[in-house]
């Protein structure tokens, strides 16, 4: 299990520099935000694969408590990327100051929500769950609210780029992320893994049109 989590870490890399090769030849400043939340990821798989090498103690619990500040800080800004992408598939309400406005408001409630749950109300616990050696939050109760609504924006937007040929990998992605946190508590790997597939369409996604679009001046961020 830990050699898993050290492939999902290795690429969460990869498409870290992919996308920042992304940024620096177009400048898309939605970009930004697939750049934190991947970073983010390469360190939580390597805290995840390292963990049975760790072992519970002080150590491992601090170095879990950076996890949960990802969580609740940078899974909301994966709205901000997904209306850059529908931006970018040249769909002309999406370019409204409003809608930006409304996606940017949403951000920020969600961005409080998580930090409610996951970081005011943090109360880490051991965990060893199929040989995965970890520390998680003992507070957690119902479903993630923040994670629930961005994934289900995410799947609309997902939608609608497809739509606009921009490509089906957005939606798989979030669909694939939405079957994976259904089925995470069941299986180890398959939140992490419905991650990975999620950053990968994203990415794939901002590639895709980032190729196919030439930025159009005072259009707002894309």
């Amino acid at each position: 299990m830990s050699i898993v989590f050290l492939f999902y870490a290795l690429a969460h890399i990869a498409l870290f520099g992919w996308t920042l090769r992304l940024f620096l030849q177009h400048r898309y400043p939605a970009t930004v935000p697939l750049l934190i939340v991947l970073f983010g990821l390469v360190y939580d798989n390597a805290v995840l694969a390292g963990g049975a090498w760790i072992g519970h103690g002080e150590l491992l619990e601090r170095l879990s408590v950076p996890r949960f500040f990802m969580h609740a800080f940078g899974t909301p800004l994966l709205m901000l990327s997904a209306i850059g992408l529908v931006r970018r598939s040249e769909v002309t309400w999406a370019r409204s100051g409003l809608i930006a406005g409304g996606v940017a408001a949403l951000t920020l409630a969600m961005i409080a929500v998580g930090v409610e749950a996951d970081l005011l109300r943090l109360h880490l616990v051991a965990k060893d769950t199929a040989g995965v050696v970890s520390y998680g939050n003992a507070s957690t109760v119902g479903p993630p609210v923040a994670p629930v609504v961005t994934i289900v924006v995410l799947i609309a937007a997902g939608v609608i780029v497809w739509w606009h040929n921009g490509g089906p990998w957005l939606l798989a992605g979030a669909v694939a992320q939405l079957v994976a946190a259904a089925i995470g508590d069941a299986i180890a790997i398959a939140g992490n893994l419905g991650e990975l597939a999620l950053l990968a369409g994203l990415v794939v996604t901002d590639s895709r049109l980032s190729n196919s679009v030439e930025a159009i001046p005072n259009s707002g961020p894309q």
